[in-house]
């Protein structure tokens, strides 16, 4: 992820690969944060299932930080655990009617 001028009134987060971001960059400029952290796939590469409950809180999390629309959460969160988008929504909304 890069943020760019963090703590000012412009500040702009960017997430994705290297290659992503370097693409998507066309005239940087100003003050960049560079923030790496593991493959978003790192479950589905480790083999290890994720539960309802984290898929929910991943999902709140990217949504109330702010950085990413709903439907772009649905999507990390579906890419970071190997489930659909569809089956991350139905977990999401299954949740929110139980309360």
């Amino acid at each position: 992820m890069l943020a760019r001028e963090v703590t000012k009134v412009h500040q702009e987060f960017i997430r994705g690969t290297a290659t992503e971001l370097f693409n998507r960059l066309s005239d940087p400029r100003g003050e960049f944060t560079i923030i790496v952290g593991p493959a978003i796939n790192v479950h589905e590469e480790n083999g290890l299932s994720v539960s309802d409950d984290e898929v929910v809180r991943e999902f709140w999390r990217l949504t109330e930080s702010g950085l990413v629309s709903r439907r772009e959460a649905v999507r990390l969160v579906a890419q970071g655990s190997g489930r659909s988008s569809r089956d991350v929504y139905s977990v999401i909304e299954r949740t929110k009617k139980l309360g």
